[in-house]
C-alpha cells in the first residue's frame, strides 16, 4: 500500500498494489541482478586467467631455459615478440646466453692455444738441450781421441748454439754480438 498526502487539498491518495505484482517485480530485478553480478564475476574471472596466462606462461617457458642453461646448455634461444618488461626480460636473456656461449667458446680456444704453446716451448727446450748434450758428448770423445782442435770446434759451436737460442728474438749488447762473431770465426777458420 502506498500513500501520499496532498499538500494543497490536505487529501491523503492511497493506492493499493497487489502483493503478487510488487514481489514478481522484485524478483525479476533480484534475478536481473543476480545474473549480471554472476557474469560479471565469470567475466572477471575469465579476464583474470587469460591475464595471469599471459605473464605466467613466458615466465616459466624463461624459467625453463635458465633451468636448460644452469645444465651447461648454451644451444638455446626464445623468440619472443613482446614489448613489455618480460619481452626485454627474454632479450637480455637470449643475449646473455650468445655472450656466455662466445665467452666458453673463446676460452676454450685460449685454452688450447695456450697449451700448444707450452707444447711448443718444451719442444723448443727439449730440442736445443738434446743438442747441447750431444756436442757434449762429441767433444768428450774428440778429448778421449786426442783430437783437441776438434773438441774446441765443438765447444766452441755449442757456446754460439746458447747463446743464440737464449737470445732468440732479443736484444743483446755489442759485447755479446762480438764474443759470438769470435766463436763463429773460431768455427770457420779451424
Amino acid at each position: 500500500m502506498l500513500y501520499k498526502v496532498s499538500d494543497m487539498f490536505r487529501y491523503r491518495i492511497v493506492q493499493i498494489i497487489p502483493y503478487l505484482q510488487y514481489s514478481n517485480e522484485i524478483w525479476e530485478i533480484s534475478k536481473l541482478t543476480f545474473f549480471f553480478s554472476l557474469s560479471c564475476i565469470l567475466l572477471t574471472i575469465i579476464i583474470t586467467f587469460i591475464a595471469s596466462r599471459n605473464i605466467s606462461k613466458p615466465i616459466s617457458v624463461l624459467n625453463k631455459a635458465m633451468k636448460y642453461t644452469e645444465s651447461g646448455n648454451l644451444d638455446i634461444f626464445i623468440p619472443t615478440e613482446r614489448k613489455d618488461e618480460i619481452g626485454q626480460i627474454t632479450r637480455r636473456f637470449n643475449k646473455m646466453v650468445i655472450s656466455l656461449k662466445h665467452f666458453f667458446e673463446q676460452s676454450i680456444k685460449d685454452e688450447k692455444t695456450k697449451k700448444q704453446l707450452e707444447i711448443n716451448a718444451l719442444q723448443y727446450q727439449i730440442n736445443p738441450h738434446f743438442l747441447y748434450n750431444t756436442l757434449a758428448s762429441v767433444r768428450s770423445l774428440a778429448l778421449i781421441e786426442d783430437a783437441p782442435q776438434s773438441a774446441d770446434m765443438i765447444s766452441a759451436l755449442s757456446k754460439l748454439l746458447k747463446s743464440t737460442v737464449v737470445h732468440a728474438g732479443m736484444l743483446i749488447t755489442i759485447e755479446k754480438e762480438l764474443q759470438n762473431i769470435e766463436l763463429l770465426l773460431f768455427i770457420q777458420n779451424t
